[in-house]
């Protein structure tokens, strides 16, 4: 549809394919959508294509960043990425930096993979620092090696409430970091779930919720 967003985009969609070679940030609706004097905003729209790119890149089946705010809205379409990427079934990143970053009431269908090393994939976000609420994924989620792998985030530094993850999440290869919900938590999440299954290769860190409940050196641990 777009590939930045400065405004307002509400009750709208794309269900084309989108596609972007290494280094890309790509979505399914819009590439990066930008907190712009109280604009960068997105309601009750969604995407349907899937979202392809190469290595080292960030790509979302909605949005591939934001840290503006997304309501009601949804992605169906796969996502898959190259080696050293950031992806999500609904957004690549969200970051509070310089705007609310913020998701609310909604939700990601599709498969999300990785196929290469050192990636950071999520059911529904690949890494976050805002705020996400009332939210699920619902794609398998597949990597190969030394990633942070997750059903619904695959590295969390925000605050994550009332969502939920469905999705089976595998790792082929070894040295990750697996978790039915979270691949690694150094924010907090609050009253979420996970079902599906988690695996991964030799030399990993796997669990049912979370693979690895962390903190960074002089800031507060996890919290689940």
């Amino acid at each position: 549809l777009v590939g930045t967003n400065l405004g307002t985009i509400t009750g709208s969609s794309a269900s084309g394919n989108v596609s972007g070679g290494a280094f890309s940030t790509v979505g399914g609706l819009v590439g990066q959508n930008v907190f712009n004097l109280g604009a960068g905003s997105i309601t009750s729209s969604f995407a349907s294509g899937s979202v392809t790119v190469g290595d080292s890149s960030v790509a979302g089946g909605l949005a591939g960043t934001s840290n503006g705010t997304i309501v009601a809205s949804s992605a169906t379409g796969a996502v898959t990425g190259g080696g050293n990427s950031v992806l999500g079934g609904f957004i690549g990143t969200l970051s509070f930096q310089n705007g609310p970053g913020e998701i609310t009431n909604s939700s990601a269908q599709g498969a999300v993979t990785s196929t290469g090393p050192n990636s950071v994939v999520g059911g529904f976000v690949g890494l976050t620092s805002g705020t996400i609420s009332s939210s699920s994924a619902s794609g398998p989620v597949s990597g190969t090696s030394s990633s942070y792998l997750g059903g619904f985030v695959g590295t969390n530094l925000g605050l994550i409430e009332q969502s939920t993850a469905s999705g089976s999440v595998t790792g082929s290869g070894g040295n990750n970091i697996v978790g039915g919900f979270v691949g690694a938590n150094f924010g907090s999440i609050d009253g979420s779930s996970a079902s599906g299954n988690a695996a991964s290769g030799a030399d990993s860190a796997v669990g049912g919720f979370a693979g690895s409940n962390a903190q960074f050196v002089n800031f507060q641990p996890g919290s689940i």
